[in-house]
């Protein structure tokens, strides 16, 4: 089973077993050892972002502004397949596609991590009873993130960036 796939493609051992070995690392690094792992983690991310922040910020520009113009060339009307195929799906249901997508990928995260953040280190404003900041208002907060606000803008631009369909 490890030398062939289901569909005929090779498996190579090496490429399988050291990706599997570093995940497993990392993994077990992360459960016994967490404060080490975050801080190792933080500084790798900060030193990145240091020393390659801008150089991200322009490519992804330049990423987009090469895919928005092959898109509006006439390299946007080549087919991919055959000359005679057509799309297994409509412009609307590809845009729809996409955009489930990025929603759902912003729920699944910011549905969790938003709330908790919002507890942990809760907004400025009036305080209880006591005088303590506000921690009963952790889920409104992240409503407005995941509410109607990204179906207003998420859908318009996630179809601006869906190639055109010949």
């Amino acid at each position: 089973m490890l030398g062939k796939l289901p569909d005929k493609q090779p498996l190579s051992p090496m490429v399988f077993f050291v990706s599997a070995t570093i995940i497993t690392i990392v993994a077990l690094a992360a459960i016994f050892a967490p404060q080490v792992v975050n801080d190792a983690f933080g500084t790798a991310v900060a030193w990145t972002s240091r020393w390659f922040g801008s150089f991200y910020i322009l490519l992804i520009t330049a990423a987009l502004v090469f895919i928005l113009a092959l898109a509006f060339s006439r390299f946007g009307r080549v087919r991919l397949g055959p000359d005679n195929s057509t799309p297994d799906f409509s412009t609307f249901s590809w845009t729809a596609m996409l955009f489930a997508a990025g929603i759902g990928t912003e729920i699944l995260f910011f549905a969790v991590a938003e709330p908790v953040d919002q507890y942990m280190h809760p907004p400025t404003g009036r305080p209880d009873h006591r005088g303590r900041p506000r921690r009963d208002r952790p889920v409104p907060v992240p409503l407005r993130h995941l509410g109607l606000g990204p179906v207003r803008t998420g859908g318009p631009v996630h179809g601006l960036l869906r190639l055109p369909t010949p």
